[in-house]
């Protein structure tokens, strides 16, 4: 029986090159996706059965899951057969990828803002702009058959509305981006001057350390971004049209896996936020000495104590995590009906 013909043995030499290095991509993201999945399992595993399982987190598997598949596919190395069918069904992943990875950050940027309405209207739309432009990925090129083999190469022509949705998704992450950093900052410390307020949106200055964390973050995911966002289009202005449409699967694999991690140190920075709230206080001999009361506040912002002598409250650590401002509430300790025994206070 005749061996079956090997794909880009029918291809021009040049072409078949780009291919091939093009298949080296897609391997090379498919292994740092697994690598990223495996490093993550035990702290995946801590983060939904220590947290309550929401619309977050099936974004946040949504992102993982679609985003391995369509890396795991995107590379065609094998018989697909009926390549034009088989062309839809692999990219209509790209969009349930980028779709959940940016509903990950509406999540954040909503519960930043203590789930405003404006703010949710605001993003709620981009978001559907940044899901409606994916839609069309699918639809934008075509896949054909190399010879006779039932081996598949994509379309050099794309349509012209394809490119729309990577302008979408920059404008949608620079608009996260620009709204939780300015929050972050303006809400935790009152800047006075436009120096003062660019200087903390660059540096995250002022800011508490798990404030400045969701900072950080946030400045990473944007950064990585925006770069990879960048050289795929000059790749793509000044190579060989093969390249760019794979250089997509680094590009989606960098903005999911950051978002993914940015969502677990939230959740799980949340976690440990809250276990160090415990403070015990021994109480000893109430009887013969004044009771006064002492007020604390939950995740305190910064050192500036007000006249009263009573520290603010960093509502910004507690709307970061979508906590409403409405239970940052002073807790105080002394009651008169305090016994004479020893007793523990515990905040």
């Amino acid at each position: 029986m005749p061996e079956e013909p090997i794909g880009l043995s029918f291809l021009p030499p040049e072409l078949a090159k780009q291919l091939q290095i093009a298949a080296y991509i897609c391997v090379g993201t498919v292994a740092v996706s697994v690598w990223d999945i495996l490093n993550n399992v035990t702290v995946e595993y801590r983060l939904f059965t220590s947290t309550k399982f929401g619309f977050p987190a099936v974004a946040y598997l949504l992102a993982r899951l679609t985003s391995l598949e369509y890396q795991v596919h995107s590379s065609r190395a094998y018989p697909l057969g009926r390549c034009g069918v088989a062309h839809r069904v692999i990219e209509s992943f790209y969009p349930v990828a980028l779709s959940s990875t940016c509903l990950l950050f509406f999540f954040r940027v909503r519960a930043v803002y203590a789930r405003s309405r404006i703010v949710t209207a605001i993003f709620g739309v981009l978001w559907l702009a940044v899901l409606g432009t994916a839609m069309t990925i699918p639809f934008g090129g075509d896949a054909i058959p190399i010879g006779p083999t039932p081996y598949c190469l994509i379309s050099a022509t794309v349509a012209p509305y394809a490119g729309a949705c990577a302008t979408m998704a920059s404008v949608y992450d620079t608009a996260i981006f620009i709204a939780i950093s300015y929050r972050l900052v303006t809400n935790t410390y009152p800047v006075h001057t436009h120096k003062e307020l660019l200087k903390a949106l660059l540096s995250g200055a002022y800011l508490p350390s798990f404030s400045k964390s969701l900072f950080v973050d946030g400045q990473v995911y944007y950064m990585i971004s925006v770069i990879s966002m960048v050289v795929t289009l000059v790749v793509y202005a000044n190579v060989s049209p093969v390249y760019p449409g794979f250089l997509a699967l680094p590009n989606l694999m960098l903005t999911s896996a950051m978002a993914c991690r940015v969502y677990r140190n939230t959740k799980l920075g949340l976690l440990r936020e809250s276990g160090n709230m415990t403070l015990s206080l021994p109480v000893s001999d109430v009887s013969t000495a004044p009771i006064t009361p002492l007020t604390f506040a939950l995740f305190p912002s910064h050192k500036n104590p007000d006249q009263t002598g009573t520290a603010h409250t960093g509502i910004l650590d507690i709307q970061a995590v979508g906590i409403p401002a409405s239970e940052a509430k002073p807790l105080t300790l002394g009651d008169s009906g305090i016994g004479r025994s020893r007793h523990t206070a515990t905040v």
